[in-house]
């Protein structure tokens, strides 16, 4: 894990950005990054040996959702309506 500290003043008391590359059993590797300071980019991808998935947007929640998924080369586009996740949330924990 690395974290990383700059001279801008938004960032004088905690770090901007923090990576860290997470292994599990059978030899996988899961990395991550993740900054306060970069251009706003809402996307995550998954990489395995038979293909990809990306999902955009990924984080925000007033936006539908869309996952692209690479499999040995065909490509599969899925797409989920907007949806409130909060209230089911909510319900989950209430």
């Amino acid at each position: 894990m690395s974290a990383k500290s700059t001279k801008d003043p938004r960032f004088g008391e905690i770090d901007e950005a923090v990576s860290a590359i997470l292994r599990f059993p059978g030899d996988r590797l899961a990395q991550f990054y993740c900054s306060f300071g970069s251009s706003e980019i809402d996307t995550y991808r998954v990489l395995g040996t038979q293909g990809d998935l990306t999902m955009e947007p990924a984080f925000r929640f007033e936006k539908a959702y869309r996952f692209r998924l690479n499999t040995n080369g065909k490509v599969e586009t899925f797409s989920y309506p907007l949806s409130d996740q909060f209230a089911g949330q909510i319900a989950y924990f209430s």
